[in-house]
């Protein structure tokens, strides 16, 4: 099978030299970089087992976080891995060298989404405050249109699919919060994606399309088939 290349030592390929890249086509729609949201999707075989695509996300890393290793969200467990900066370009080195293809998009975090960040600095767990989270789901949209730091919600109320998080990244000023559409998931044509939080008055649903609190927002065409895993990852970076 085509992941059985890699399958049996990540860590080999970390000390390699570096290898041609998939091509990605890269859509730029730039906004602010003090705060800045990217795209990447990639595609996978549609056998592709998951976990071995989450090992070549932490670039076979198993340092993680803190102990008990997780953090809890709405729907279960989600892991959080350190990476340092070697460590995370060697990572999405090892994923470009060996997806199918991709594409990358760069905009903005919104306005929303540095509010949820700056009420999380206030550790709200009482009074007014209790409801915020951090990010809890990622979505796609079918409608077409310009990002901009006010947007509140994905293109003319067009979101299709959206699914739980399911691994993040930490390395430097940049966290990667990561969702793999299986084979059978969001088969769509997309125009737009974005991240979602929640606020005391706007609960985001891992599964409830046009919930909660759209913390960041990019473009992103692209036409998912059953043919393919699309693993997104999504990163902010604050500059």
């Amino acid at each position: 099978m085509f992941y059985q290349r890699h399958i049996l030592d990540i860590e080999k390929y970390l000390r390699a030299e570096e290898a041609p890249t998939a091509d990605r086509q890269v859509i730029r729609d730039e906004g602010s970089y003090q705060w800045e949201g990217r795209i990447i999707g990639r595609t996978w075989p549609a056998d592709m087992p998951l976990a071995e695509l989450q090992q070549m996300r932490v670039g076979g890393s198993k340092r993680r976080l803190a102990s008990p290793d997780i953090i809890m969200d709405e729907a279960g467990l989600r892991p959080i891995y350190i990476l340092t900066d070697y460590e995370a370009r060697e990572a999405q080195r090892l994923l470009d060298s060996y997806a199918l293809s991709g594409i990358e998009s760069k905009n903005l975090v919104t306005n929303s989404g540095r509010n949820i960040l700056l009420n999380l600095l206030t550790f709200p767990t009482v009074g007014a405050n209790t409801g915020y989270t951090g990010i809890v789901a990622f979505a796609v949209g079918t409608v077409t249109g310009t990002v901009s730091a006010s947007d509140t919600a994905l293109f003319g109320s067009g979101e299709v699919f959206r699914k739980q998080i399911g691994l993040t990244t930490i390395s430097g000023n940049t966290v990667d919060l990561t969702t793999d559409f299986n084979a059978g998931e969001g088969n769509y044509t997309y125009a737009d994606c974005g991240l979602f939080s929640s606020s005391p008055t706007s609960v985001a649903s891992t599964n409830t399309t046009g919930t909660g609190v759209l913390s960041a927002h990019a473009l992103y065409q692209y036409t998912k088939t059953s043919t393919v895993i699309l693993a997104n990852d999504y990163y902010v970076t604050l500059g």
